[in-house]
């Protein structure tokens, strides 16, 4: 009796109108082909409203992971465009799968394992990425040409406005909201004066609330002045899911006059310019009295923790406190006493002490040795990247050859230059890290042992401002969560060199805030959990 394939049957939409290439669909087809062609099914991986040309799609990298297992020898989809838009992720998962034995078919376009196979299966990738570069452009010029016609995009309008036929239009009482608070503020008014009349006078939220302080944040906004700001921000993929995050200048679309005006430009002016003034004057207070500042993110909420001052007992009390927008029950806070000692100890009472220098120069040796994996590693990846072009340039070569004289062989003229300029390009990248690696430099013991004592006695004595600048060369980060502090440290400052060398310090919060004496306990790096 004959084996049956183990089969893997993969599908991807990009977007709710693509109901005829849907999941389902998809796998219809495929389960028609794997049974028409003695193709068992033994697993299966579907990316829903996905783009196409992301490489970190979850049931994609399940399925590569499953295939080093294994699990399945064959991998069914019904185009070579469902399994990637993107040519240089197509050959690398391609690769990938090879190397574990694994096959890719597609149920409507059989390319054979032929070079000439392998070249019209990247003619059928270049063509679905194409597509989408030519959808996605098309779609923008739609969205482009909406934002001349002053058509309102996506999303809740700003405060003060209405979507009414697909126009902005005022909204009375709140366009006249804005309009008074532009003009107070423009008039020297601080924030709360002007919030705090507004309220007395009657005005409110769309919910019906009081208005709160944050509502200031809009007078920042430059559509109040009538200008139509569109592309300004874009999707961003972090590890706790999609963020915004603003384009450059030379991106962003603005047309003047493509919405109705609040404010006028000049008193929009005024009012940024007082703002600025406001905002550095604060800054300028702030620095000068909390010697962390500008350094501390809330673990909870991710927002900044900053320096504030409130009475105790009718004495002034500081800490450090989140001051985030985000909602959270537990603002982590510890007294500014206690951190900045803590942080001066860190560095004269455990990093920079010579019985730690060992351990010291080990750790930025591990630091510089990941590096050089890295590194190595990129370049093992860029080899076979250029292995890749190298074989499809003779592919392409063979075909001109045969085909001398013919339409296609000046089509594959055209590829050919291009898959020649790559390779050149990958080559010049090789190069470039292989230079690199050679200036990794190798850490001297000595040397790190005397610019750490350079370090610890300037931080035993400088005045205020001077230590507050230097800490801020030494900490990349501190972060401070419900129970411990992790403090990032720049490594490569202590040891002078240019590479990024980093490792990040956890202690239990209690220990800090407790405000002993480092030295006196043996603060050594025996009590510390750092991660590289």
């Amino acid at each position: 009796m004959k084996t049956l394939l183990r089969g893997a049957r993969y599908g991807r939409y990009s977007s709710e109108r693509q109901q005829e290439t849907s999941i389902t669909v998809q796998f219809a087809e495929i389960n028609k082909f794997c049974k028409a062609n003695g193709i068992e099914i033994v697993a299966s991986y579907a990316d829903e409203a996905r783009t196409g040309t992301d490489g970190e799609r979850e049931q994609f990298q399940q399925m590569l992971a499953d295939a080093a297992l294994g699990t399945f020898d064959v991998v069914v989809v019904h185009r070579w465009d469902r399994f990637a838009r993107n040519v240089e992720l197509a050959l690398a998962a391609k690769k990938e799968l090879e190397l574990c034995g694994v096959k890719i078919i597609s149920t409507v376009e059989n390319f054979d394992d032929t070079p000439e196979g392998d070249f019209f299966s990247l003619m059928s990738l270049g063509m679905a990425a194409l597509y989408s570069k030519r959808l996605s452009r098309e779609s923008f010029n739609g969205q482009l040409e909406n934002a001349r016609l002053g058509n309102a995009h996506a999303g809740t309008p700003l405060y003060g406005y209405e979507v009414v036929k697909k126009q902005y239009r005022l909204v009375p009482k709140e366009a006249e909201a804005m309009r008074i608070m532009f003009q107070m503020i423009a008039a020297g008014k601080t924030y709360r004066e002007t919030v705090d009349y507004l309220n007395a006078q009657g005005y409110r939220r769309r919910d019906g609330r009081p208005l709160s302080y944050f509502i200031t944040d809009r007078l920042r906004n430059r559509q109040y002045t009538g200008e139509y700001v569109f592309n300004l921000y874009k999707h961003v993929k972090t590890k706790d899911g999609r963020k915004y995050k603003r384009k450059s200048e030379s991106e962003v679309i603005r047309i003047p006059n493509g919405m109705p005006a609040i404010i006028d430009t000049e008193t929009f002016e005024k009012v940024q310019q007082k703002m600025d003034a406001r905002k550095s004057h604060k800054i300028r207070k702030v620095h000068g009295k909390y010697l962390l500042t500008g350094l501390i993110t809330c673990g909870v909420c991710g927002g900044a923790i900053s320096g504030t001052q409130s009475t105790v007992r009718g004495k002034p009390y500081c800490s450090y406190r989140c001051c985030g927008k985000a909602a959270h029950d537990t603002r982590p806070q510890i007294a500014v006493v206690l951190l900045d000692k803590y942080i001066v100890n860190l560095f004269t009472q455990a990093f920079l002490l010579y019985r730690n220098m060992e351990k010291l120069t080990e750790l930025m040796r591990q630091c510089l040795d990941k590096i050089q994996d890295d590194k190595i590693a990129r370049q093992q990846a860029l080899k076979e990247q250029y292995k890749e072009h190298t074989e499809t340039i003779a592919a392409l070569e063979e075909i001109i050859a045969r085909n001398k004289g013919k339409a296609l062989a000046a089509v594959v003229a055209n590829d050919l230059a291009s898959e020649k300029e790559k390779a050149a390009e990958l080559e010049a990248l090789q190069e470039g890290l292989k230079a690199e690696r050679s200036r990794i430099p190798r850490l001297n013991r000595e040397t790190i042992v005397r610019q750490a004592r350079a370090f610890k006695t300037v931080l035993e004595s400088i005045d205020f401002r001077a230590k507050q600048e230097l800490l801020h060369k030494l900490v990349e980060s501190i972060e401070i969560n419900e129970e411990t502090i992790e403090t990032t440290i720049n490594l490569h400052v202590i040891a002078g060199v240019a590479l990024p060398l980093k490792c990040t310090v956890i202690e239990e919060k209690q220990n800090a805030a407790t405000g002993y004496d480092l030295l006196g306990l043996d603060f050594s790096f025996d009590r510390l959990t750092v991660r590289i």
